[in-house]
């Protein structure tokens, strides 16, 4: 069976499995089996779980994906406006 991918999920979805991998963590339980428990990689259990060691509850918080407006682009701004017109 493939495993969960925690990026390709809906942002409801990816936040009950951080509650579960963090419920699950609390009990003591390994990463490993939380890991089989909820079908994702034991790499995803280990980020999860140091997020919650640093942040607490607020790792649970949705955070902005992607690149920032502007960031990385080739072109200057008025190019791009020149090229729109």
């Amino acid at each position: 069976m493939e495993k969960i991918n925690l990026l390709k999920v809906s942002p409801e979805t990816r936040k009950i499995m951080k509650q579960q991998a963090i419920g699950l963590k609390k009990k003591h339980v390994k990463h490993k089996e939380i890991a089989e428990t909820l079908n994702i990689s034991i790499q995803t259990v280990d980020r999860i779980s140091s997020a919650y060691k640093k942040e607490g509850a607020k790792c649970l918080k949705e955070k902005k994906r992607g690149r920032k407006l502007g960031e990385k682009c080739q072109l200057t701004p008025a190019q791009e406006s020149l090229i729109y017109r």
